[in-house]
């Protein structure tokens, strides 16, 4: 199995990160025996990045500084 993790750090950016991580997630469904982790580093964001995370991509690692 193949295994990759992609990290991204975020301030501000809510929109943008669900739409990054939904074609992330599109493009790893593209390709088979693929494992992927997604770390988001949220840089104290206060647009609602920590909630829409939560609530729409639960499996998502959020990593707060």
């Amino acid at each position: 199995m193949k295994k990759i993790a992609v990290i991204i750090p975020s301030y501000n950016r809510c929109n943008l990160l669900e739409i990054t991580i939904n074609q992330l997630l599109k493009q790893a469904d593209r390709v088979n025996d693929l494992s992927m982790r997604i770390i988001i580093v949220n840089d104290g964001s206060t647009d609602g990045t920590e909630a829409m995370l939560v609530e729409k991509f639960p499996d998502v690692i959020q990593k707060k500084t």
